[in-house]
């Protein structure tokens, strides 16, 4: 079952709307042929508010980003669909280790959702906003080499988090060392834009699970993408499918640098 803040929700032309999104508070005020929606985002990513309902438009802060989106008629409703991040994230264990070689072990991080802003009646894309936006950071061997990523604040657990925070999503991060030397992982950048996204019964978010592996001879990794949830989140429906389609070839790589460190 979604959560009630993705339901449409009638605004009428004159009226508004806000959302407590965990650290993100959004408004949306209904103008004559104009969308206009405020958001300011709370820099504490523990918090979980989920509350919405119809407000004044002149309690609207004015101190906050703005943006406006105007038609040719008017709507009279919104719906807010929830997201995965638009890049890949980088994600740490609390402590780096080793992983012995031919061994395996299952990782679970969780990373911030995304908010969709889409007028209620046509579905039509207003605006996308995180729940909490992460810090950007550089993933690659070098200044050249890589490509510009987010920096998880949670960190990676070698056991299922007892609870997930409700706008964000847990992935299992399943490595495979076949090498005969130890693997050391200090951070694990996992390829988000090509996960799907689910919600389970008790109404928590995860996305598809992953695999990445260490060949034999240590200088090539593989990561694979999982259809379907994964077995800890059995029977989740799909919110929304990968901003990007994993293809195979994508998974392989020559530089095990590209996808741990």
């Amino acid at each position: 079952m979604r959560p009630d803040w993705c339901a449409v929700h009638p605004i009428p032309v004159g009226g508004a709307w806000r959302w407590t999104l965990g650290p993100l508070t959004l408004y949306a005020e209904n103008r004559p042929s104009e969308w206009r929606l405020t958001w300011k985002a709370d820099r504490d990513p523990t918090l979980e508010g989920g509350t919405h309902g119809a407000i004044d438009p002149a309690t609207i802060p004015t101190e906050a980003q703005a943006a406006r989106f105007t038609s040719h008629h008017d709507e009279v409703a919104l719906q807010l669909v929830p997201a995965l991040a638009d890049r890949p994230v980088v994600i740490r264990p609390d402590t780096a280790f080793w992983l012995l070689g031919g061994e395996r072990v299952d990782l679970f991080a969780s990373t911030p959702v995304w908010i969709g802003v889409r007028a209620g009646e046509s579905g039509r894309a207003l605006n996308e906003l995180p729940s909490f936006r992460p810090s950007d950071t550089w993933f690659g061997p070098n200044t050249r080499e890589g490509e510009l990523a987010y920096s998880s604040k949670t960190r990676a657990r070698l056991d299922r988090e007892p609870r997930v925070h409700p706008f964000r999503a847990a992935t299992r991060i399943t490595v495979i060392n076949h090498d005969a030397d130890p693997l050391r992982i200090e951070r694990v950048k996992v390829p988000v834009p090509n996960l799907a996204l689910y919600l389970d019964q008790d109404g928590t978010f995860w996305t598809s699970p992953i695999s990445l592996e260490r060949t034999e001879g240590g200088a090539v990794g593989r990561l694979q993408v999982l259809d379907g949830p994964p077995a800890e989140a059995a029977g989740a429906t799909l919110v929304a499918p990968a901003r990007q389609v994993w293809r195979e070839v994508h998974g392989l790589t020559r530089a095990l640098g590209a996808l741990l460190s």
